[in-house]
């Protein structure tokens, strides 16, 4: 492909919208004749309208959301030639870069362009004129390495150069000013002394996790003609989004998953424990000062760990998997200093969703987070995993807690002997610092379908429920069903509400079916599902129909995300919907906090 100026139609969207407007779960495995007609259900017929050659313009945070690449190769199989946007989610921009689809970043030009109007874009020069209105934008122009991946065809093909791009050498030693957790990882891992925000790097993985992709990325490295990874011992990987296989084409792809494990010599397969983010925390293949890379969007749940891990699409994984090396901009860093201690019945979701209706799902957008303070001190590991994992809701590539004797003992206590204390420099400089005092902080609520669309939970109070969900990486640990087990205990769900609890792996199903949670459970009317994503992606146990509403603990409510377009659902912590389910409808679960005993089983799951 080459790089030449693209004169064409714009198509104009507006702020948010997220990869599973582009990719719906359920088209993964749907022909495009099936495929192309369900794109965008946001947008009805726009994909069937959309003539190849044409460009999309858009506004703040296109392509948030999800690592799946299907996103931007939908686009290029509607024959999309370009995307511009004023910003862009970063995961969609690497992809689609990945896969040779020009993407530039050009804030204001939303405001630009209007539907209709022919546009030029001048990818290589960082230029775009309005044809139409006789205006013109300038934008950051691409590196030179993302102008060889566009005109080579895509990354996967510049494994075919004679001279491929030399790895990072052995890591000197850091030189001694002042770092963040950020710059001090990449820098390692580039084998460099310094590394400054902006900066271009190559960066040794040390760590690859693969879900179900495992299997595209060995058909890709196939016809490559690889038949080797680079580092087996360094990649992990489960089947974590279907389980149990519901149909024999997800079958097919498990027992295919299975035998590619043996083949390739993964050193690390979990196939049936669990939630991937969940799975490779607790088996300590994500440990502090670690540069981990995973399939899945949510990878920042590693940053609980003091690691520094991000989701990246399977052809930018299908590259490490050969060469154990990646582009990486060494991001600024973004400091949450939080203070004060939560009310009883606030949770770290809570906090999160605060956070995000403060400063948006795009504040941290190609940026780290690091959490600090008191109140993150105190937190259990469960809490922090919750932040970490929802600081990609808000853009980051990285969302760091310093690893401290927390950490190290949750280490210990899975029998991993591998990892030290790890966290920034004093002195290091961040991009802003931000004082957050959680003590007078409320229950929080995310509304359809934006996970920014927050609000205190009485804002939203007396909505009538059809579904509660407890579950997905981001709450479904035993400290969260220990939470909702004390809401439930002597109580029922509400005849009107279905309760589904999906535990984020057999090792918290276990832990809990002993302390009793489960018990709780289900006696109050919940029904238990295998350990898995479930519901979350819209693919099993809990899909949600035409005009019905969810409350979920999940960290993602876009159009569509759980089921059909036309439902409606709602984010809150594991206490807002366990007391939800008990009402029927959105409940603040405060008015339950007054059991000794709730608060109880939340003291004892926060240190377990």
């Amino acid at each position: 492909m080459t790089t030449e100026v693209i004169r064409a139609r714009a198509w104009r969207f507006g702020d948010n919208v997220d990869t599973d407007q582009m990719a719906p779960f359920n088209t993964f495995m749907a022909s495009w004749e099936k495929t192309r007609p369900a794109l965008f259900p946001a947008r009805p017929g726009f994909a069937m309208a959309f003539e190849p050659g044409e460009v999309i313009v858009a506004g703040k945070n296109w392509g948030c959301g999800s690592s799946r690449e299907q996103a931007p190769s939908n686009l290029k199989k509607l024959g999309v030639a370009a995307v511009v946007a004023d910003s862009v989610g970063r995961i969609f921009f690497r992809n689609a870069i990945a896969l040779a689809l020009p993407c530039l970043v050009c804030p204001g030009v939303s405001e630009l362009v209007e539907e209709g109007d022919l546009v030029e874009v001048d990818f290589a020069g960082g230029v775009v004129r309005n044809l139409t209105r006789g205006t013109e934008l300038s934008a950051p122009p691409p590196t030179a390495d993302m102008l060889r991946i566009i005109e080579a065809g895509g990354l996967l093909e510049t494994l075919k150069d004679d001279a491929p791009r030399a790895a990072p050498g052995d890591s000197p030693s850091l030189s001694d000013q002042p770092k963040t957790m950020a710059q001090k990882i990449l820098a390692r891992a580039a084998g460099r002394a310094d590394v400054a925000p902006g900066e271009f790097v190559v960066a040794r993985a040390d760590r690859v996790v693969m879900g179900e992709f495992l299997a595209s990325s060995a058909s890709r490295l196939r016809k490559l003609g690889i038949t080797a990874l680079h580092d087996p011992e360094k990649v992990s990987a489960t089947v974590t989004a279907v389980f149990p296989a519901p149909d024999a084409e997800i079958a097919r792809l498990h027992t295919k998953m299975r035998a590619l494990a043996r083949e390739l010599d993964v050193a690390h397969f979990y196939p049936h424990d669990g939630i991937i983010n969940q799975v490779i925390v607790e088996k300590g293949d994500a440990l502090p000062g670690q540069l981990v890379f995973g399939s899945d969007s949510h990878s920042t749940t590693y940053g609980a760990m003091g690691a520094a891990g991000s989701g990246l699409g399977v052809t930018e994984l299908t590259y490490i998997l050969a060469t154990g090396r990646i582009w990486m901009r060494v991001p600024e860093t973004i400091r949450f200093n939080l203070n004060g201690r939560m009310a009883p019945g606030v949770m770290s979701k809570d906090l999160m969703l605060a956070l995000l209706a403060r400063f948006g799902t795009d504040y941290a957008q190609y940026r780290a987070v690091e959490f600090g303070g008191e109140a993150a001190d105190r937190m259990s590991m469960s809490s922090r995993l919750t932040l970490s994992n929802m600081g990609l809701e808000m853009g980051a590539k990285f969302a760091m807690f310093p690893a401290d004797a927390t950490t190290l003992r949750y280490l210990r206590g899975q029998g991993v002997t591998r990892g030290e204390a790890f966290g920034p420099d004093p002195g290091a400089a961040y991009a802003a610092v931000h004082e957050i005092d959680v003590s007078d902080l409320a229950p929080q609520v995310a509304r359809p379908h934006n996970p920014g669309n927050v609000g205190p939970v009485g804002e939203c109070a007396g909505t009538p429920v059809d579904q509660a969900f407890l579950g997905s990486c981001t709450n479904a640990r035993l400290e969260d069903l220990a939470v909702a087990a004390g809401i439930l205990r002597g109580r029922k769900v509400a005849a009107s509400t279905r309760l589904i609890v999906t535990p984020a792996s057999r090792e918290v199903m276990l832990a809990a079916m002993r302390e009793g949670h489960l018990q709780v459970l289900l006696e109050a009317g919940a029904h238990l599902t295998p350990p898995g994503c479930g519901a979350c992606s819209g693919g099993v146990g809990g899909v949600v129909g035409p005009g019905e509403t969810c409350i979920a603990t999940t960290n993602r409510n876009f159009q569509g995300r759980m089921g059909s377009p036309e439902a409606s659902v709602y984010l809150a912590s594991p206490a807002t919907v366990a007391a939800s389910a008990v009402r029927g409808v959105i409940t603040d679960p405060r008015e339950f906090w007054t059991d000794g005993e709730t608060a109880a089983l939340r003291r004892e799951a926060a240190v377990s």
